[in-house]
C-alpha cells in the first residue's frame, strides 16, 4: 500500500476549511509561514505544494507578493433536507440582493452624474481650444487626438484597459473604447499616458515569507545560538553571592524578608544604597521598588540583595561583569535581530531600485513612489493594479533576497563580528 504523500493530506485539509463556509470566493487564505506556525508543520515547500495542487485545480488563485486567494469553493454534498433549506435560503438572499442593488444603482448614478459633468466639461472646454498656425490663423484642436489620449490616460491611470471597463466588459460601449485604447496605446506603450503617480508598498516580512526560506534559516540561526549560549551559561561557574550580599525575599503586601537567621532586619533606605552601589540608577531603583512591593501586575523580582558593604558590593558586581563578558561571544541574540532588520531592509532598497528603473524602462514618465515596509504583515493589503502588480512581479522574480546570500545568518554574523 502506498503512503498519502503529505502534501495530499495537505491539500485535503485545505479542501475541508473551504467547503466549511469559514471562506467566502475572494477570501485571503494564511501565508505559506502562517499556515506552518498554525498547524505545526515543519516543511514550507510542503505547504506550498499543497497551495500549488490547489492553484492547478481552480480552487485558488495567487497574487506575486501578496498572497493566495480562494477563486472557488468546492460542492459539498447535502441531504434533501439540507438543500431545500439551501434553496430557501438563496432565494431570501437573492430577494435582499434585489432590493439593495435597486438602492445602490439609484446612489451610485446620482453619485457618477457629478463626475460625469466634470467630465464633460473637461472634455467641451479641450474641444474649445485653439491655437496658431505657422501662418497666424487660429484652429481648433484634434479632438479625437484629445479624447483618445484622455482615455488612454485613464486606463493607465487604473493600470490597464481592462480595469478601466471592468463595470461592463462584455457591452458593445467596452469593445469601441478597449479597440480604441488599445489602437493608440497597445501593450508596453500604455504606461507612458499615466498622469498619476505609481504608489506602492513593499511588505519585505510578507514578500520574504511567501517566497524565500529566510525566515526558516533565521529561525535556525536563533535556536542555534540559544543551544549555544545555554551550554556556556551552564559550563561557567556562577557567583555565589552569598560572600557579599544580604539575601531577602519579596513578600505580599510587607517589606521583603531575610534568609538566613544572621541576615539584617529589612530596611529601604539600606537597600536604595545598596542598589546605588551595585549601579542601578534611580530610574531602575524605582521600577525594581514598585516591583518589590507589589505595585506591578506581575511581580518579576524573585531575590532581592543588599551589599554587605561598599567594597564588597565592588567585587560582586566585578565578578558579574566578568561573568558577563565571559558570555558575550554567546549573546547574540540583540546582533541576529539587527543583522535581520538590516538584510531586510538591504532587500527592499533592491526592490524599490529595481521597480524605479524597470518603471524608467516601459516609459513611465510619473512619480513612482515605493515605501519600504520591513515588519509589517496587514490583514488587508491594498490591491496593486496591473502595472503596480508586474513591476512588484518582475523585481521579486529578478532581485536576490537574504535566502541566496552566502553562508547562513549565523556565519554571516560571525564574520561581521
Amino acid at each position: 500500500m502506498t503512503a498519502t504523500p503529505v502534501y495530499e493530506e495537505i491539500r485535503a485539509q485545505l479542501r475541508r476549511l473551504l467547503a466549511s463556509g469559514r471562506y467566502k470566493v475572494g477570501d485571503q487564505l494564511p501565508t505559506i509561514r502562517e499556515f506552518c506556525e498554525q498547524y505545526d508543520i515543519n516543511s514550507v515547500q510542503t505547504v506550498r505544494d499543497a497551495y500549488q495542487a490547489l492553484k492547478d485545480e481552480g480552487l485558488v488563485t495567487s497574487r506575486q507578493g501578496v498572497g493566495f486567494f480562494v477563486a472557488a469553493l468546492p460542492l459539498r454534498r447535502l441531504g434533501l433536507v439540507g438543500l431545500a433549506e439551501r434553496a430557501h435560503q438563496v432565494r431570501i438572499d437573492a430577494e435582499r440582493a434585489a432590493g439593495l442593488a435597486r438602492t445602490l444603482e439609484t446612489e451610485l448614478t446620482d453619485a457618477l452624474s457629478d463626475h460625469e459633468r466634470v467630465a464633460v466639461d473637461a472634455l467641451t472646454a479641450a474641444a474649445r481650444a485653439t491655437y496658431l498656425s505657422g501662418s497666424g490663423e487660429e484652429r481648433r484642436r484634434d479632438f479625437g487626438e484629445i479624447a483618445l489620449q484622455v482615455l488612454a490616460g485613464a486606463a493607465a491611470n487604473l493600470g490597464g484597459v481592462e480595469n478601466l471597463l471592468a463595470g461592463r466588459p462584455g457591452s458593445w460601449e467596452a469593445d469601441i473604447i478597449r479597440n480604441a485604447v488599445n489602437a493608440i496605446a497597445p501593450g508596453d506603450v500604455l504606461p507612458r499616458y499615466r498622469t498619476e503617480p505609481l504608489r506602492i508598498t513593499l511588505y519585505v516580512d510578507q514578500i520574504l515569507a511567501e517566497h524565500t526560506l529566510a525566515h526558516d534559516q533565521y529561525d535556525k540561526a536563533e535556536v542555534a545560538i540559544d543551544d549555544e549560549y545555554e551550554t556556556a551559561n551552564a559550563a561557567l561557574p556562577q557567583v555565589d553571592e552569598r560572600p557579599y550580599v544580604w539575601v531577602y525575599e519579596p513578600s505580599d503586601g510587607g517589606d521583603p524578608v531575610p534568609t538566613t537567621p544572621e541576615t539584617p532586619a529589612w530596611s529601604w533606605d539600606a537597600w536604595r544604597a545598596g542598589a546605588t552601589a551595585l549601579g542601578l540608577d534611580e530610574q531602575n531603583i524605582a521600577t525594581l521598588e514598585a516591583d518589590i512591593r507589589g505595585e506591578r501586575s506581575n511581580r518579576l523580582a524573585t531575590s532581592v540583595y543588599v551589599p554587605k558593604s561598599p567594597d564588597l558590593a565592588a567585587e560582586f558586581v566585578r565578578l558579574l561583569d566578568e561573568r558577563e563578558a565571559a558570555l558575550a561571544p554567546y549573546a547574540l541574540q540583540d546582533a541576529l535581530t539587527a543583522l535581520q532588520e538590516r538584510e531586510w531592509t538591504e532587500y527592499g532598497e533592491a526592490l524599490r531600485n529595481q521597480i524605479e528603473d524597470e518603471a524608467e524602462r516601459v516609459g513611465l514618465d510619473v512619480p513612482v513612489e515605493v515605501t519600504i515596509d520591513t515588519t509589517g504583515r496587514p490583514d488587508i493589503r491594498p490591491a496593486l493594479d496591473e502595472l503596480a502588480q508586474s513591476l512588484v512581479e518582475n523585481a521579486i522574480a529578478v532581485v536576490s533576497s537574504p535566502a541566496d546570500l552566502p553562508g547562513t545568518p549565523l556565519t554571516r554574523l560571525r564574520a561581521e563580528r
